[in-house]
């Protein structure tokens, strides 16, 4: 190699070079061999060594046992943090619920008042800190918490590299490597890149479960009134688009408006001078006038935090180095892109503060079909320690009841669900005949051939459903009936049963079958 006073390296070798041809499958299968069930150990390493690498002090690494959890608790910490003991012990006497008693259980254990002291002292430091911190947001500029500190442990690697390695060089590595880690630009069908694709669509399930558990249309809800008074026409969204998440039910079932009215009197007193530094920032999260407001507020800290599935696109562009031998080159960052790469390999949802890592712990049960989708169609297709579970069929989230006892669905229910996907899901669980009949749906007409039905559906095309009897009589001499789904164009049963034939309604003649 030529020398340079300027970078260490200038040149690459030729293997290197070889490498870099055949990098992408490299990177894969590296990816892949390192996929295992880290220990509680290896999660604190590898957070240890991504806070130092961005300059900020350790911090506590809490591993909690769901994505229920991963959510939940920092709302918990901040609330058993910013009030009184009176106000926590009445949180902790009212829930009822099993996930929130052993989340409030479980923050309790974690979070001791030594605990909270410690974590209080850090809070100096909060406008230099590039995430969220628990208690509040920094008092320089705000910061996407997912993405500030991701990007702030790739801007400390492309800092190193631009120390050490010539431009030229850098870019060269960078056009080879710049491939979205699991994108699937090419080569879609080759086995890594199926698996992947599968896993990927695993992991933004979980995502939108637990999204759509906490706070789906909240945002909207609390604005719509201000937008139907200015008479802008958004009051023509239709109620159920906006309808509140499951977690503020729950919240409102166990503890309603008397807990907003303890907090709000927590805030005010003066007994509780460590509360001085927090009232603006409490008061920022009781606006409104009821604790559904409230809560939304602070359920979107967790989630909002929580990365789902870490890729850190453009890691491979340094974790090349290392990989051909010249990570010597990156002294200082090393082992913390090799930390991240298998943090990469395992998909563990992190949610990362200033002050707090939680890390989830793997799913007790994980039931997956073919395709590799999520999917148990006899129990759930999730289940983690605190009990959390998350039901699928095929790649679909639904309802417990939808698996367990879809015979106990009922037209209402199904046709209340605005989610499409799922709605046909229940349909074909309840029995898509039974759910035509029950629905009193419109006769169409009637012939020798059968019954056709059609069901108009909201935000969906007609059902049109043919129901004719087996020519050919069971053992016990009875007729069986079946319903076949058909196009919503056609007009007569016999038009619609010759159609399954691929035959034109004169074409069909059910009297010369075989």
């Amino acid at each position: 190699m030529n020398s340079n006073p300027e970078y260490q390296l200038n040149e690459l070798p030729n293997s290197a070079i070889d490498l870099l041809g055949k990098y992408r499958k490299f990177w894969f299968e590296r990816v892949e061999s390192l996929k295992n069930n880290l220990h509680f150990e290896d999660y604190e390493s590898i957070v240890l060594s991504a806070y130092n690498s961005i300059g900020l002090s350790a911090p506590l690494v809490v591993q909690v046992e769901s994505p229920f959890q991963l959510m939940m608790l920092p709302a918990l910490v901040r609330i058993k943090a910013l009030t009184n003991k009176p106000t926590w012990k009445f949180i902790r006497d009212n829930a009822t619920l099993p996930l929130w008693k052993r989340s409030i259980e479980f923050v309790d254990e974690q979070f001791t008042d030594e605990v909270l002291e410690h974590l209080g002292q850090l809070q100096s430091t909060w406008s230099k800190y590039p995430v969220l911190s628990i208690f509040a947001r920094p008092r320089g500029p705000s910061h996407d918490s997912r993405q500030g500190f991701y990007q702030s442990i790739l801007t400390s690697f492309e800092a190193e590299m631009q120390s050490k390695v010539a431009p030229p060089i850098s870019e060269w590595i960078e056009r080879e490597t710049f491939w979205l880690e699991g994108a699937l630009h090419s080569d879609r069908q080759s086995a890594v890149n199926i698996q992947l694709e599968a896993e990927m669509s695993r992991h933004n399930q979980l995502k939108i479960a637990i999204q759509n558990y906490t706070n789906i249309g909240t945002t909207q809800r609390a604005a719509l009134p201000i937008f139907n008074r200015l008479g802008d026409g958004t009051g023509i969204v239709p109620e159920p688009l906006i309808r509140e998440g499951e977690l503020e039910t729950q919240f409102k079932q166990q503890f309603g408006e008397k807990l907003f009215r303890v907090l709000e009197r927590t805030i005010g007193t003066e007994d509780h001078p460590e509360n001085e530094a927090f009232a603006k920032e409490m008061m920022h999260m009781l606006t409104g006038t009821s604790s559904d407001e409230w809560l939304t507020g602070q359920l979107s800290v967790g989630f909002n935090s929580t990365l789902f599935y870490p890729t850190l696109d453009g890691l491979p562009k340094y974790a090349f180095l290392i990989d051909a031998g010249l990570g010597h080159h990156l002294t200082e960052k090393r082992q913390t892109i090799l930390n991240m790469r298998k943090l990469i390999a395992n998909r563990t949802p992190i949610c990362a503060f200033a002050e707090i890592a939680f890390i989830c712990k793997e799913p007790l049960i994980c039931s997956i079909n073919e395709e590799g989708r999520f999917h148990s169609d006899d129990g759930p297709a999730l289940e983690y320690e605190d009990g959390f579970k998350l039901f699928s069929l095929n790649g679909v989230t639904v309802s417990e009841k939808t698996v367990i006892a879809p015979h106990t669905l009922s037209v209402e229910e199904i046709d209340a669900e605005i989610n499409l996907e799922i709605r046909r899901v229940m349909m074909e669980r309840f029995g898509i005949g039974r759910y035509v009949l029950d629905s009193n749906a419109q006769v169409v007409s009637e012939d020798e051939v059968g019954i056709l039905y059609r069901k108009l559906m909201t935000g969906d095309e007609p059902i049109s459903l043919v129901r004719v009897k087996n020519s050919t009589p069971e053992p016990d001499g009875s007729i069986r009936e079946y319903f076949l789904r058909v196009p919503p164009w056609v007009t007569t049963p016999k038009e619609a049963v010759a159609w399954t034939f691929d035959l034109e309604e004169n074409e069909y003649a059910p009297e010369v079958e075989s």
